[in-house]
This record gives structure tokens, C-alpha cells and sequence, in this order.
């Protein structure tokens, strides 16, 4: 929508739907922008945001694409207003998850590679939905939730680099001379 578009891509941007300090990014908004858009129809709206964002990406290109990459960044990882809503346990336990599943995604991604197997276009399907799931939201901004619809394609990958690890440790301990 061009509202997504809009929250993204403005001189007071962060890449995410909230400020700094975690209020509305909407909010932080001049004045009259804020009233022209409270007081237009859906239509009158859509354009008010189109052309907003639009007009800075034409005056900034160059923010456009350092703001682009960084919320590339918040898309594989995790933003500065990542758990503003919601209690730290929250937030520490989800990194958690995620990094451990990152962690065993990845030698399951080298596996695959390294396999060459009959299944490998397909997963260069699912990588290929990934990216643009991520370029995606990229252009517009980027939340925790936006990646949730690609995490359990990495938890397959995970799956994957678990049983690749538990493999390659029962190879050593045959081959190991204390054995």
C-alpha cells in the first residue's frame, strides 16, 4: 500500500512502523501532513502517501538506498524497536529461537549446495521466495512479523543442518582412534 511505502521511505524514516522512542512513525509526521491525511477519503490518502514518499526517493536517492539496505538488514535480523510492545523476555527468547535456527539453517544450506541433489531447484525456489519476500518489504518497512512468513522454509533448513551435524559427528566418533 502506499501507506507502507510512505513509512518507509520519508526524511524521518527508520526503516521500521515505529520512531526511536517507539511511538507511530505516522505520528512523528509534520502537522499538516498528519491533517491532510486524517482528513482525506481512502483515495485522497493513497495519494498523499504515494506522492510523499515518492517525491523524497526522487530528492534522495541516495538515503533511498542506505535506508533500502538497512532494512534489508532488519529483515534477516532484527530491528532497533524489535519487542517495543511486548515484554524482554519476549524479545531474548524469540533471538533466541531464531539464532539457533539460523545456526543450523546454515549448514543445512552448505549441505544442499555441496549435495547438489535432485532437489535443489526447488530449494533455489524457496530462496528465490525469500529474497523477494525480503526486497519486498524492504522497499517499504520492515517488522518482526514480515520475515515470519519465511521461517518455517529456515526450519526446514534447519531440520536439515541438524541431521547434516548428526551425521558428520557419527563419522568422526567411527573414525576416531580412540574408538
Amino acid at each position: 500500500s502506499a501507506e507502507a511505502f510512505w513509512r518507509g521511505n520519508h526524511p524521518g524514516a527508520t526503516g521500521t512502523a515505529l520512531s526511536p522512542d517507539g511511538q507511530g512513525i505516522f505520528w512523528k509526521a509534520p502537522t499538516p501532513f498528519q491533517q491532510a491525511v486524517l482528513t482525506g477519503d481512502d483515495l485522497q490518502q493513497y495519494e498523499i502517501f504515494r506522492e510523499a514518499a515518492s517525491e523524497w526517493i526522487h530528492r534522495n536517492p541516495v538515503d533511498f538506498f542506505k535506508i533500502t539496505l538497512k532494512k534489508c538488514f532488519y529483515f534477516l535480523g532484527f530491528t532497533p524497536t524489535t519487542g517495543a510492545h511486548y515484554p524482554a523476555w519476549w524479545k531474548y527468547g524469540y533471538a533466541g529461537f531464531y539464532l539457533a535456527i539460523l545456526g543450523l539453517a546454515l549448514p543445512g544450506l552448505c549441505q544442499i549446495i555441496r549435495a547438489r541433489g535432485p532437489h535443489l531447484s526447488e530449494w533455489g525456489a524457496i530462496g528465490l521466495f525469500g529474497f523477494t519476500l525480503m526486497i519486498q518489504h524492504s522497499l517499504c518497512y520492515v517488522e518482526l512479523r514480515h520475515r515470519w512468513a519465511f521461517e518455517p522454509f529456515l526450519a526446514l533448513l534447519a531440520a536439515n543442518g541438524l541431521l547434516t551435524l548428526i551425521k558428520e559427528l557419527g563419522k568422526n566418533r567411527r573414525n576416531s582412534p580412540a574408538s
